[in-house]
């Protein structure tokens, strides 16, 4: 990891790529129940049209995030780039106070709590940034991050935030 913090300082822009493998996993899975659901048309039309949309559409995504530049973080020399099923979106320099670690331990669903215990790569938003909004409050109080990044781009959460506070600096 140390020999990829000074690429950061001396090149204007870096890429970090999704790792598609797990992508690719979801793309099998979601086509199976697809092709399972249609099994389920005779006897269930119902259950078996609505997976079939739920889960094509789930194989669609999937596809597109498996394709060329659809996901990845570009660092500028002054903005981050955060790119998702190519929409991108830029969030500048002077915007970002800190990046950190975004836990997201429990949720509550129906009266059963479900242990999940995620870990993204969350940052805050300066007082004067325009971006610092109610959303971003409630964010914080769930996650002690207004907002986070979408994919670990291969790295584990803290490589990742050390080079991004490396960068901020």
């Amino acid at each position: 990891m140390q020999n990829k913090l000074p690429k950061i300082m001396t090149t204007k822009t870096i890429t970090f790529k999704s790792k598609k493998i797990k992508t690719f996993g979801y793309l099998i899975v979601s086509s199976l129940f697809v092709f399972t659901a249609i099994f389920f048309l005779k006897e269930k039309p119902f259950i078996g049209w609505l997976s079939i949309v739920f889960f094509g559409i789930a194989s669609l995504v999937f596809l597109i995030h498996l394709l060329p530049n659809s996901n990845y973080l570009k660092i500028h020399q002054n903005q981050i780039e955060i790119r998702t099923l190519y929409k991108s979106n830029f969030v500048n320099k002077k915007d970002i106070a800190d990046f950190g670690i975004a836990k997201i331990s429990i949720i509550h669903v129906g009266n059963q709590f479900l242990n999940y215990d995620k870990q993204a790569v969350g940052y805050n938003f300066t007082e004067s940034s325009s971006k610092n909004n109610a959303l971003g409050k409630i964010n914080k109080n769930i996650s002690y991050y207004q907002a986070a990044l979408p994919d670990n781009y291969g790295y584990k959460p803290d490589e990742l935030v050390k080079i991004l506070n490396d960068w901020l600096k």
